[in-house]
């Protein structure tokens, strides 16, 4: 009768795998960065009012909004590439055989995690100024004070 295998499977992740699978993730969000500034840029005068220059009339705290949007966005493709270049790095440094306080530092940390937060921001900000320009304003108001009063 053969000898069953009792060791129990390897269930710790290929780090290989996990810094590809980092890498990739940070390419899609480059892709939706960019994405959302050409789409936005593109569609910006059909979802706000405008006038006969195509000029955008909304209040001050929209084109607020809209402009914290685009620089969201721009931020997080910035630092999307960034952090691509990073995850290469510490893949190369784990290949050389460099320990863990060496490839995971402070910055490089930072730098991983900032583009999410950045994106974040952007479909954010640009969330709020679709709806007040739906008339939501009120809604908003109140979502706000509730907020802040729940703090």
């Amino acid at each position: 009768m053969p000898e069953e295998n009792t060791q129990p499977e390897d269930t710790q992740p290929d780090v290989t795998e996990v810094l590809t699978l980092g890498f990739e993730w940070m390419k899609q969000l480059t892709t939706l960065s960019a994405g959302s500034i050409v789409v936005i840029g593109t569609f910006l005068s059909n979802i706000f009012p405008t006038d006969e220059q195509g000029t955008l009339t909304v209040p001050w705290y929209t084109e607020l909004l809209i402009g914290a949007a685009f620089v969201s966005f721009g931020v997080s493709l910035i630092v999307s590439a960034k952090a691509m270049n990073t995850y290469r790095a510490i893949l190369e440094g784990f290949q050389h055989g460099e320990g863990p306080e060496k490839l995971y530092t402070r910055t490089r940390e930072l730098t991983i995690s900032w583009p999410l937060r950045a994106f974040t921001a952007g479909v954010i900000c640009f969330g709020v100024a679709v709806l007040l320009n739906l008339g939501l304003d009120s809604v908003i108001s109140y979502l706000i004070t509730t907020l802040v009063t729940a703090l």
